[in-house]
């Protein structure tokens, strides 16, 4: 598809369960800044067959996750194909939902994952593309400059490995003159001087990745549906992109993400595969304020270039 005039934008789950609905807002802009001459419509589920009787696109796009059994997107995507409609999938769950990926193929003529170590999974009857989530310039951009906020800060929700990284550097002695924050939500409880409940809006996260010296970013270990092929992820979640469009100096800790492709250690990020080199990265941000503004600055100017939602857009229907 080289041109897009019509384009309806449907949540894979039902609003009242997803709890990554803004997103969908996000990819709409950006396919709006991508297309300007283009009718672009976002919906939840419940409201995407009645869209799609009004607008007519030519281009529905189901994006999110299709785990839950609470939504049946047959009707709207039969209703739009009737129309001479193109139907994507772009899951953003992968590869901790991999196993309810089955449930896009029989409806789409493309899918398009989040996780690049997925693609290699899905058969080769469905073209099956890898593209990852973006940032949103007008969401997420902050202007760079002085950090007031805390040295090391991590927001999400605080799964088993997480926890352990909070556990590992709170062992160290040279945390004792760093303001730590973690923030977000847990199953469990956690004791923990550096640890809070607060849970931050999407604006409010991009205000705080701005202002703090070193922001923490550590994927998840938990899968809900992924037994089949027990696949590891690579691709670095949506969180790394919006904090990088923030200015943060993001520190990647642990092994596995392919953050190579999308920002360049030591100029746009760190990498840290210890407590000890984490914390090391945090000591060295404190005496030297100005290379967390250097690398932030330098990590928001590829984000804009390269990683906004109206870039990926341009890449979602050019595979259409």
């Amino acid at each position: 598809m080289k041109t897009l005039k019509r384009a309806l934008i449907v949540g894979g789950a039902s609003d009242e369960l997803n709890t990554n609905s803004i997103l969908r807002q996000f990819v709409a802009e950006g396919m709006q800044t991508a297309f300007p001459e283009a009718l672009i419509v976002e919906c939840g589920p419940d409201r995407a067959r009645d869209h799609v009787r009004n607008l007519l696109p030519e281009l529905v796009l189901i994006f999110g996750s299709i785990m839950l059994d609470d939504v049946d997107h047959l009707p709207a995507v039969e209703t739009a194909r009737r129309a001479g409609g193109r139907i994507a999938f772009w899951l953003h769950d992968d590869p901790y939902e991999f196993d309810s990926a089955y449930r896009a193929l029989p409806m789409a003529d493309v899918i398009f994952t989040n996780e690049v170590a997925c693609l290699d999974f899905y058969p080769a009857s469905v073209p099956t593309h890898h593209l990852p989530l973006g940032a949103s310039i007008t969401r997420h951009f902050r202007p760079v400059g002085y950090r007031s906020g805390a040295d090391l800060f991590f927001c999400g929700h605080m799964y088993p490995n997480r926890q352990d990284v909070l556990s590992g550097i709170e062992s160290l002695s040279e945390l004792d003159a760093m303001n730590i924050v973690f923030c977000g939500s847990s199953d469990s409880p956690i004791v923990s001087p550096h640890w809070t409940g607060l849970r931050l809006s999407n604006a409010a996260l991009a205000d705080f990745n701005n202002t703090s010296l070193s922001v923490l970013n550590v994927g998840r270990e938990l899968d809900l549906a992924n037994a089949r092929f027990d696949v590891k992820p690579a691709t670095p979640g949506p969180r790394t992109f919006e904090a990088a469009m923030s200015g943060a100096t993001q520190i990647f800790f642990g092994p596995g993400h392919e953050i190579e492709r999308y920002f360049e250690p030591g100029h746009e990020c760190l990498r840290a595969l210890s407590h000890e080199e984490l914390v090391d990265h945090v000591a060295r941000l404190k005496r030297e304020p100005t290379t967390s503004i250097a690398i932030g600055s330098a990590a928001q100017a590829r984000a804009r270039r390269d990683h906004s939602y109206a870039d990926r857009a341009k890449i979602l229907v050019s595979h259409v």
